[in-house]
């Protein structure tokens, strides 16, 4: 299986007033079982255990009110479409 990586994004931001920092790798992918882009959401658990809800999204349902992070992730999908 090939792998592409689309870009690569380093985040800088602030969480419950602490300084935090990401470098975040962004491939394009697929389900092998395309079933699951059926779902009206998917459930996983975040690193620390808590709880994970994603849900699909046109990248045009983002705008200043409705964020995708990192920064710079909206214009990095939206120039391989």
């Amino acid at each position: 299986m090939a792998y592409l990586l689309l870009g690569v994004l380093e985040s800088i931001f602030n969480v419950n007033g602490a300084p935090k920092h990401e470098i975040v790798f962004v491939y394009d992918g697929r389900f092998v079982e395309e079933s699951v882009y059926a779902l009206p959401a998917l459930h996983g658990r975040e690193a620390n255990g808590d709880p994970l809800r994603a849900t699909w999204r046109a990248l045009e349902a983002f705008d200043e009110n409705h964020r995708l992070a990192p920064e710079g992730l909206r214009v990095l999908l939206s120039s391989t479409q």
